[in-house]
């Protein structure tokens, strides 16, 4: 039996597959809900669109909006999905979800706690298709609506940038008991596309259990309206990443940038164990197997961080041999240099990800300027530029403000925050990040070792060091602050002060 779970504002159809009906109440306690027939409420016709195309799937109800605001705050989704989990569903439905920041985090947390125990969760971008949680989520299904597409029609969204995996049809003629029109198409809206893949992951888990996420996003490929030339996995959103992850650092040289681009020190997305894998060391291949094999028992994913620009036949030979040791389980490699030649090793690896690799760009023309302000920070080491953003977003969350953190070090997505691509110019990918977050600033971390390369950047204010021979004649700013970055809450009000009177 396969039971799906649909978390609204409560399906009133008195139907024997729908086996339990709940509400969450506003102290957060679970307690029955009196199913109202003849109330055409917004979980209702979800519920009339997943049984359409799956018939054969059970159905839970929670209810958590309120029926006339179809609203609720952050912690009402969370208690409706802890009581899911508890009730042992495959599927959980989401026609809602937070475009708020500051609930990003609690709803990651307990999206990871359900993932982790095999439950598949489906959600509804939000109407204005901004990033959304849950359904941005790497190990969420995300939806949006297509009007070009009929009844239960999807497409797989290859690398997306706002992390949607699928567009599907909302429009669907239904039936409902009684009343002098029992027939009605439902309206053109995200929240009515996403039950159609949820009732294709209802039947897919009918036919066959899935083995993992990767497995049943391509099974969902394969049943895809249009489909690419071949099927290539989602963009690595490093949200998730719940597990334990064994972090080496390999330093491929004695300099600073080496020691710039390590994680150590640096609070990372999820719990590990670092290791320092120095030259000396994997040149000689003293990197101890029965070490490593000791980690593998306690660690699930493998993040293997390549510090520097140095490139050998014996430092490929040596990650390569890592990577053998490590066996069939997830392989995150984080690299700034040599990325095509680092690509096509990695391909031979099932299990392997080079984050922030895009195999496909995304084409958006004609979007519009970015309406925010835009702070660069340039010219300092890597390891403390993204330590110093990290410290920013904090208090930028503190005080609610919708702050996007952006680097153009794939290694800065580890501390969750987004990728700017050297190769892409620096206007363009503003423009891109600002149409799928709608933040209310952008602060950019420029490394010092990408800096020159970057072509012409233009900001509002760009922070760069006190350091005499610091000079950076592509970037425009209306206002250049020199700052150490000893005291970020300084450096904070600072900015603040700034933008305030700007």
């Amino acid at each position: 039996m396969i039971c799906i779970a649909i978390i609204d504002d409560g399906v009133n159809v008195i139907h024997p597959d729908l086996i339990a009906s709940v509400e969450v109440t506003d102290d957060l306690q679970i307690a029955a809900y009196e199913i109202q027939p003849g109330m055409e409420s917004h979980a209702t016709v979800c519920y009339r669109i997943i049984k359409k195309y799956a018939p054969a799937c059970k159905t839970l109800s929670v209810k958590i909006l309120d029926g006339h605001t179809r609203r609720c705050d952050v912690c009402k989704l969370i208690a409706g999905l802890q009581w899911c989990t508890s009730q042992g569903v495959q599927i959980v439905h989401l026609s809602l979800g937070s475009i708020e920041y500051e609930d990003f985090s609690l709803i990651r947390r307990q999206i990871h706690e359900m993932t982790d125990k095999g439950i598949v969760i489906v959600a509804a971008c939000n109407n204005r298709n901004i990033v959304t949680y849950p359904a941005s989520m790497f190990s969420v299904i995300g939806v949006k609506a297509d009007a070009s597409l009929k009844d239960n029609e999807f497409c797989y969204q290859q690398d997306s940038l706002d992390g949607i995996n699928f567009s599907a049809s909302s429009r669907h003629l239904l039936r409902k008991e009684g009343g002098k029109t029992p027939f009605y198409l439902s309206a053109v809206a995200n929240s009515y596309a996403a039950p159609v893949v949820t009732a294709a992951v209802g039947n897919l888990l009918l036919d066959r259990p899935f083995t993992d996420m990767q497995d049943l996003l391509f099974r969902l490929y394969e049943k895809s309206k249009r489909k690419t030339a071949s099927y290539q996995p989602p963009y690595y959103r490093l949200d998730g990443i719940t597990q334990k992850a064994l972090v080496v650092n390999i330093l491929t040289q004695e300099g600073a940038q080496a020691k710039a681009e390590s994680f150590c020190n640096l609070p990372l997305l999820f719990d590990s164990v670092q290791l320092d894998w120095p030259r000396q060391q994997w040149s000689d291949g003293s990197f101890c197997a029965a070490q490593m094999e000791q980690y593998r028992q306690t660690a699930s994913i493998l993040l293997v961080n390549l510090c520097g620009s140095y490139f050998s036949a014996d430092l490929t030979k040596s990650v390569t041999g890592l990577l053998e040791q490590w066996g069939q389980k997830p392989i995150l490699f984080f690299v700034q240099h040599h990325r095509d030649q680092w690509r096509t090793i990695l391909n031979r690896y099932r299990d392997a990800v080079l984050i922030g690799d895009r195999k496909t760009q995304e084409r958006k023309n004609g979007l519009p300027a970015v309406s925010v302000p835009v702070v660069v920070v340039a010219g300092y080491p890597q390891n403390r530029l993204l330590y110093v953003l990290f410290q920013l977003r904090t208090l930028f969350f503190q005080d609610q403000i919708r702050a996007l953190l952006v680097t153009d070090s794939c290694q800065g997505m580890a501390m969750g925050f987004e990728y700017m691509q050297e190769t892409l110019p620096f206007e363009n990918a503003l423009k891109r990040l600002h149409s799928v977050f709608q933040s209310e600033i952008m602060v950019v971390g420029i490394s010092s070792q990408m800096e020159g390369a970057r072509g012409d950047l233009e900001a509002d204010i760009c922070v760069v060091p006190y350091s005499p021979g610091f000079i950076s004649p592509n970037i425009q700013a209306q206002v250049f602050l020199k700052h150490d970055l000893e005291d970020i809450r300084s450096l904070y009000r600072t900015l603040m002060n700034y933008l305030e009177d700007s």
